[in-house]
């Protein structure tokens, strides 16, 4: 029961600046909320994990959830369940301190609501989102904004919300290096920059190792598997990164922003010459989150290619109206337009895509 109480920590330390403490047995701890974890054995070879967020002050319960888990020798720590179940753990407590407005912990609601923002993966939200990182920064100087406010950058050029992509890469730099500096060793900062590494810098090796290093800090953080399934794309492993992509979204099965881990899904599974798995991953993260534009670049040259003319040509539709500029030349010929997958995807023929050109 502990080791899973350890994971629970390690993740919300990872997300929060909020003050995590063990209970010794008869200390009395004034705290805003309460986590209750406890196992029970059944059945020789199987536990039933339960956890509950409560509010001993309202004495409400916030959440709970349980999970029925196969032990194998040894406390299953590791189980996917377990990892689930934690990161349930962090939304909760998350959407708990934006309903609570608790002026004590006003970063980490900034931070909360610039990654709602963030996901939102609209131009307006994503502006909205940089200086909600950075308030939370000047409230609480951690790592871990500066590092999410690179992730926001990242995102605002592989989505082309802004045309100066020079100023954008001199201020992430900046930022990836500060917040390695104050927090070399939280997954999360090591997860966002690497993302940012990869997908801004194409610096892929330094990606790779920093998505590496996250993992092995915490193989419970999702977003440090999404980091290390999307730099093994890079450095040529493709297998591996349809495999990390798979245990990431293992970890998010029920929470929101699911689409971002579909993403790497599809992309994983593109280059892997897996096209049909490909194409349902990316129709099942563009149904999630229809503003999301990758999705919909890759599905008019999935369609193209299995010769789907109308759904390409919808898909084509869809894009241009969240990108006037969009045309199937510039997705084929561009190089820094960013849909560089569908050159690397083995069976990927894009002489259906020219057609529509």
């Amino acid at each position: 029961m502990q080791s899973v109480a350890d994971v629970a920590t390690r993740l919300l330390n990872e997300s929060f600046s909020i003050d995590v403490r063990s209970r010794d047995d008869g200390e009395d701890i004034d705290a805003h909320w309460q986590i209750h974890v406890a196992t029970q054995k059944f059945e020789n070879a199987f536990i039933r994990l339960r956890m509950a967020l409560e509010c001993p002050a309202s004495k409400t319960r916030i959440w709970a959830n349980e999970a029925t888990i196969l032990v194998e020798g040894s406390p299953p720590t590791e189980h996917p369940h377990v990892y689930l179940m934690c990161n349930q753990l962090v939304e909760a407590v998350g959407d708990e301190l934006l309903s609570r407005g608790d002026s004590e912990q006003s970063a980490d609601r900034d931070c909360r609501l610039a990654i709602r923002s963030l996901f939102k993966m609209k131009p307006s939200a994503a502006a909205e989102a940089d200086e909600l990182f950075a308030t939370a920064f000047a409230t609480s100087p951690r790592g871990l904004y500066l590092a999410w406010r690179a992730q926001c950058l990242t995102i605002m050029k592989a989505e082309r919300y802004s045309s100066n992509s020079d100023a954008l890469k001199e201020q992430a730099e900046a930022l990836c290096a500060h917040a390695l500096e104050l927090e070399p060793n939280n997954a999360m900062v090591l997860a966002t920059v690497a993302n940012t590494q990869g997908q801004l810098f194409r610096n892929h090796e330094s990606s790779y190792g920093l998505a590496k290093r996250a993992v092995q800090l915490n193989p419970s953080n999702p977003m440090a598997w999404w980091a290390l399934s999307s730099s093994s794309v890079y450095i040529g492993d493709t297998d591996a990164s349809l495999r990390h992509a798979i245990q990431a979204s293992r970890l998010v099965t029920t929470l929101p922003n699911k689409f971002w881990w579909d993403n790497q899904l599809f992309g994983s599974a593109l280059v892997a010459g897996k096209l049909k798995l490909a194409l349902a991953f990316a129709k099942e993260c563009h149904a999630q989150n229809p503003s999301f534009r990758p999705p919909l670049r890759y599905l008019v040259a999935l369609y193209a290619n299995m010769e789907l003319k109308r759904d390409a040509e919808k898909a084509i539709s869809l894009l241009q109206d969240l990108e006037p500029d969009f045309s199937v030349s510039r997705l084929i010929n561009d190089k820094a337009y960013p849909a560089s997958l569908i050159h690397k995807a083995p069976g990927l023929n894009l002489d259906g895509l020219r057609a529509f050109s």
